[in-house]
């Protein structure tokens, strides 16, 4: 599948409420909005999630990633922005290129804003999403 496909599928959560854990139209956290996206796709398992984590999943974040995903050098459409607000990784949002789609606390909601100054600069890593085509 493509970036794109990825990337329209992601926005149709746009306004969905944020909830901790959440994995429905009800409400999605950072972590369950790619799990959500990627299985709607059939891109990963019905059965595949993440469950019983801390509100900001930290180190254990990256190491849930690499079981799914694979790093890549920068944020392209398609792949999945880790952000750390400190040192720590602790939040995920999908790129499209110029913006970042995320199940975003503070907001209270999935949001689609710019990715760049703040955002560029608080990049931990960049991760290629399974199932997806990257040119």
């Amino acid at each position: 599948m493509t970036p794109d496909i990825v990337i329209a599928e992601a926005r149709r959560w746009v306004g969905v409420p944020f909830r901790h854990q959440g994995r429905d139209g009800h409400g999605v956290d950072c972590v369950g909005l790619p799990i959500v996206v990627l299985q709607s796709l059939g891109a990963l398992d019905q059965r595949f999630d993440v469950a019983n984590y801390g509100r900001l999943p930290t180190g254990e974040l990256i190491e849930r990633m690499k079981k799914i995903c694979r790093p890549v050098e920068k944020a392209a459409p398609g792949t999945l922005v880790v952000i750390a607000w400190t040192k720590i990784a602790a939040h995920v949002a999908l790129c499209t290129g110029d913006t970042l789609i995320h199940a975003y606390e503070s907001v209270g909601r999935v949001v689609e804003h710019g990715y760049r100054g703040r955002w560029v600069r608080l990049t931990h890593s960049t991760w290629a999403l399974p199932g997806v085509t990257y040119e």
